[in-house]
């Protein structure tokens, strides 16, 4: 039996309410030897064991599933993530596809035990095992180095006008129940020259694209104010060594004017002030900290009904994964790579941002129709498209 980390609590209250999980998705230039892969799950899981275990919510245990069967297999490209319930089956699955000429693979994990980073450090380990060099290393999954000492600050005026305004979304068409991907992308070419002007401006990529989120958000809601919940990795503001195979995401619940005449140049410098205040501030852990530290005394069942009113899914939600490191598995390398979180209803829009080998991937997975993709498609081409153009401003 595991123990269970404050976060793995928050994500679990949302079992049952909704999916809880989260995707690699790799396409490769040759074949994965399926025997191999599975091989590796099994000595990974040796690593992080959570991974081949099934969660008991009720009492907030990983308890280990006997004989797992993680590695499923289709004899097409694959196009969406497994769907399985971990509280009886393992917390990860992954499908391979088997195309014409090469495979492709969906890694898919609960969000109870990882976040966006800590997947993309699973697929690591599971390439390493695939290749035969799996080191020797520690797992963490604990937050309290990172928590420990921090000072929380005053909420940003961002934060306060935020909590006066709801929940914002966008309502595209939402019959049906198909789970559907789909994905934007910006050439390499392109990246590189919005990363040199976001170089001479002083701001981050990262800053970049939320402010391309505000304002087609704006734009389509016709607001002057965006709520825009960001959520971002605990890791960079404590030590918790090279492996955290876990979940450890904060959260910046902000807002941000925008006025019909703003230059692209004048919204993302005001994402970037922003942000930078309530990175100061420590505002990512607020709510965090004081959650974390009665997970130690406070009874169990009063913890989930508090983790169930205290925190929330967003309608509207962007997230960004960060560079992704070039992989391999044996002799198939990984030629596109990106990560996606879960399939929600067609009103709610969550917004994944990787780049891989220059190439950055905007992607929404949604449960819904082909109308309701194509405007949740249509969405991120906007987003996109606001990228872009700042480079002719």
């Amino acid at each position: 039996m595991k123990k269970y980390e404050p976060l793995d609590l928050v994500e679990a209250s949302f079992i049952g309410r909704g999916s809880v999980d989260i995707y690699a998705t790799m396409f490769f230039d040759g074949r994965v030897d399926v025997d191999r892969l599975a091989d590796a799950v099994v000595r990974v899981g040796a690593l992080v064991p959570e991974t081949l275990c099934r969660i008991d919510v009720s009492r907030m245990r990983y308890l280990p599933v006997a004989s797992p069967d993680v590695v499923c297999e289709i004899e097409e490209e694959v196009r969406v993530g497994l769907k399985w319930d971990p509280e009886t089956d393992t917390q990860v699955k992954i499908l391979v596809g088997h195309g014409p000429d090469a495979d492709s693979m969906m890694v898919g994990m609960t969000h109870v035990i990882v976040d966006g980073i800590g997947l993309t450090q699973y697929v690591s380990l599971l390439a390493a095992a695939y290749n035969g060099d799996l080191p020797t290393m520690h797992n963490v999954r604990s937050i309290d180095s990172i928590l420990k000492g921090k000072k929380i600050g005053e909420p940003t005026e961002g934060e306060k006008v935020a909590s006066t305004l709801g929940d914002q979304s966008i309502v595209l068409p939402h019959e049906g129940k198909q789970r559907i991907l789909r994905r934007v992308t910006i050439p390499a070419e392109i990246m590189d020259a919005i990363h040199d002007k976001a170089r001479v401006r002083g701001v981050k990529l990262n800053d970049v694209f939320i402010a391309a989120c505000v304002r087609v958000v704006s734009r389509h809601l016709n607001l002057p104010v965006v709520r825009m919940p960001c959520p971002t990795n605990l890791r960079q503001f404590g030590d918790v060594g090279p492996l955290s195979v876990a979940n450890m995401s904060g959260m910046y619940n902000t807002s941000f004017p925008v006025d019909p005449g703003d230059s692209f140049s004048h919204t993302v410098e005001l994402v970037h002030r922003e942000i930078a205040e309530m990175q100061a501030r420590n505002r990512s852990m607020d709510g965090l900290a004081t959650f974390s530290r009665i997970c130690r005394w406070v009874p169990l069942r009063v913890l989930k009904s508090m983790a169930r009113s205290s925190f929330s899914i967003p309608a509207i939600i962007y997230s960004n994964c960060g560079v992704l490191d070039p992989i391999q598995f044996g002799e198939a390398q990984v030629v596109t790579y990106f990560i996606n979180g879960q399939y929600r209803p067609n009103y709610q829009l969550a917004l994944c941002v990787t780049s891989y080998r220059g190439v950055t991937s905007f992607v929404h997975s949604l449960r819904g129709d082909k109308e309701g993709a194509d405007a949740g498609e249509a969405v991120m081409r906007r987003i996109a498209g606001e990228c872009e153009a700042w480079l002719t401003e």
